[in-house]
């Protein structure tokens, strides 16, 4: 018969442990204390014995319910766990909060793995595919139509079968349609392919191409703003070759008339003058009866119709004064008023396609790096 009464002080609220009661009675006859009791009649000598409690603390056992509670915060938040170097381990039973943990908390793990799980879920982006993608169809089709049209140009000109006429290739607006027409339709190709396929070579070239362009447009606007009279004289050459090729190319003088008398409402480079460099107009133009004239285009509108006189223009230079009849400006003057007066609009437009370039470099660049961070997450995990 044994009675054992015993109330251990546990502090704080700990993990699960196990505990371990060794009472070691073979140690009876070596005790010196006894105690005599009344049994049955008789006086009965029993040893007092000392039982031996060890308390074995398992923090290999791991707690995870679905959710914590504030016991368990508390202990994992806990920062007295450390050993106690003042206090001796054989006075004082050791509790959990005076023991280092023999591992990380699972919060700590399970923190980790999500973590983990959130970089594995990386994919590429729905929303710039497909704005890249619906952007460059825009410009491939676009593109692919101004390249049918400069092609139809040259066709409806019989171009490829009177090569003579491509001594003036540099002004001819069907070229510069070709030109702007093929580069628009091989960035919209590449784009729009680039995209769809998540080809990241395209999407390389696409970048490319677009990043060139910029940086002409940035070339020449700054040749433009410091190299003014270079410009000027750039663009005098230009006018100069079209006004030659007036009446010989249909394209030229559709571009003259266009310039001459809907957009700058102007007449020649400086002067009505310069008419006199093509041969049709020139005042020694044999039997011509547009001899010492100028284009229909150069006439100032009359009052009473809006229909133009197509031969207002024939002679009018040998007059002493033709200014109530056509226009005196030049178009080179007039351009650069033009442009001094729209500074502000054509600022705006500029900045407005440099913004448009740079968000589309942007979006391929960045589509083109969750393509390959996805290909070498694949490749990881092969």
């Amino acid at each position: 018969m044994r009675s054992l009464s015993w109330t251990p002080d546990w502090g704080v609220l700990t993990p699960p442990i196990s505990l371990i009661v060794s009472a070691p009675w073979q140690a009876a006859k070596s005790t010196s204390k006894w105690k005599c009791i009344k049994w049955k009649g008789a006086i009965v000598a029993i040893p007092i014995l000392e039982v031996d409690y060890t308390i074995k603390i398992d923090l290999t056992d791991e707690l995870s319910p679905p959710r914590r509670g504030e016991a368990y915060r508390r202990y994992e938040n806990t920062d007295d766990h450390l050993l106690n170097d003042e206090r001796s381990s054989d006075d004082t039973m050791a509790t959990p909060r005076e023991q280092a943990p023999a591992e990380r908390p699972n919060a700590t793990r399970r923190l980790r793995a999500r973590r983990k799980r959130r970089r594995d879920r990386t994919e590429v982006s729905c929303c710039v595919k497909w704005v890249v993608f619906s952007q460059n169809v825009l410009f491939w089709i676009v593109g692919l139509l101004i390249f049918a049209a400069g092609i139809w140009a040259w066709t409806e000109k019989d171009t490829l079968n009177n090569l003579k006429r491509l001594t003036s290739i540099a002004v001819d607006p069907a070229f510069l349609l070709i030109i702007t027409g093929l580069v628009t339709f091989v960035i919209g190709f590449t784009g729009c392919v680039g995209a769809l396929r998540e080809n990241t070579f395209l999407l390389a070239v696409y970048s490319f191409l677009l990043g060139i362009i910029l940086l002409c447009e940035l070339v020449l606007g700054i040749l433009g703003f410091v190299f003014r009279d270079w410009l000027r004289g750039k663009v005098k050459e230009i006018l100069q070759a079209l006004i030659s090729d007036y009446r010989e190319d249909e394209d030229a003088m559709d571009l003259v008339n266009w310039i001459q008398g809907y957009w700058l409402q102007c007449c020649g480079i400086t002067s009505p003058g310069d008419w006199n460099n093509n041969i049709y107009f020139n005042c020694s133009a044999p039997s011509s009866p547009e001899a010492c004239g100028v284009p229909y285009s150069c006439c100032r509108p009359p009052k009473e119709t809006s229909l133009p006189n197509l031969q207002c223009g024939y002679g009018v230079r040998r007059k002493d004064d033709f200014s109530e009849l056509i226009y005196n400006k030049g178009c080179l003057d007039a351009a650069q008023s033009w442009f001094d007066q729209n500074l502000v609009i054509v600022a705006a437009v500029a900045i407005g396609v440099a913004v448009v370039q740079i968000l589309g470099i942007c979006f391929g660049q960045n589509l083109r790096a969750d393509i390959l961070a996805q290909k070498a997450k694949w490749a990881r995990y092969k």
